[in-house]
């Protein structure tokens, strides 16, 4: 993006250009916080990395390790970094591989700890455990039954754990918080109590066409609904499945976060925050989002080009 033209269009808007925190030549559709670092992966000078990016302004971005490719999404837990690389991109013969490095690591290759897989969208990690969505296993004969399942991996070591198997074709959207999974699949948006998988699924909503992408907080689950090829809303929930409030009537897109003032999201090929309640709709950033994540003070994304960082 060249920045004279993304300030002078920020400054038309009356917008305060967001903080630069590096340089991100990424497609990657997730990004991975902890207190100090922002995670991804890149295709910067090395090629596939993953890279960690000081949270202030100012600090030098570093390679953690090498690998990864475009549907990386790293995840990380108090000592490592975890990815994905899709089978295309993997040694002949291993299908999807899911790689570990510590997070102190400076470049180098990362760790193989689970070969053969598929994994269908994203990585998630909550309490222990990585979490994604796959048709290598399900019931019958496994990635030939038409369902897909979720399934787990302890962080610690041990075996893949299938939480279930009956998602629909197609899943697209994951999130995993303390007691519950969230999913979207090609038969709507659904959650499940991690301590009782066989419970008959929360129904969330389902677009005419599927697709969801969603988030969660502590209290809602925010969705896009497709009506049409470029129609549809963007709704929240509350996580028990009631209340449903559309907060834009204009469709938005991945990547999508919730935080307690707002929904951001990308439309229009902005960065935008629409209100709770769906009476006002802000645009942050004239940047198009590729990625984006919260913590407690900022927001971060990445628009391919570079890592930025707003106040939220």
């Amino acid at each position: 993006m060249d920045a004279s033209v993304g300030d002078l269009a920020m400054a038309d808007l009356g917008l305060a250009p967001p903080a630069m925190l590096g340089a991100a030549n990424s497609l990657t559709a997730c990004l991975a916080l902890d207190d100090q670092f922002v995670y991804l992966y890149d295709e910067g000078g090395a090629g596939h990395q993953i890279i960690k990016a000081p949270k202030t302004p100012g600090g030098a971005s570093s390679v953690v390790a090498i690998g990864g490719d475009q549907k990386s999404c790293v995840v990380v837990d108090d000592t490592s970094v975890y990815f994905s690389v899709s089978s295309t991109d993997a040694d002949a013969g291993t299908g999807d591989t899911i790689y570990q490095a510590a997070k102190t690591q400076t470049g180098g290759a990362a760790t193989p700890i689970l070969t053969n897989q598929h994994v269908l969208g994203r990585l998630e990690y909550a309490s222990g455990f990585l979490y994604w969505m796959t048709d290598v296993y399900g019931p019958g004969d496994g990635m030939f039954s038409g369902k897909d399942a979720l399934v787990r991996l302890p962080t610690g070591g041990g075996p893949v754990e299938v939480l279930f198997a009956d998602v629909a074709p197609e899943p697209v959207g994951l999130a995993v918080d303390a007691t519950t999974v969230y999913w979207s699949d090609g038969a709507g948006v659904f959650s499940r109590p991690l301590n009782n998988t066989t419970a008959t699924p929360t129904r969330y909503g389902v677009s005419t066409i599927h697709g969801n992408a969603i988030a969660i907080d502590e209290l809602y689950l925010a969705l896009v609904e497709i009506s049409a090829i470029g129609m549809g809303d963007v709704a929240t929930v509350k996580l028990d499945g009631s209340g449903r409030q559309v907060v834009s009537t204009t469709l938005a897109s991945a990547p999508l976060a919730a935080g307690a003032e707002g929904i951001y999201a990308k439309q229009d090929n902005h960065l935008v925050r629409f209100s709770r309640d769906g009476a006002t709709t802000t645009t942050l950033a004239t940047a198009a989002p590729r990625a984006l994540a919260l913590d407690a003070t900022a927001i971060y994304f990445t628009d391919g080009a570079a890592l930025l960082k707003l106040a939220r």
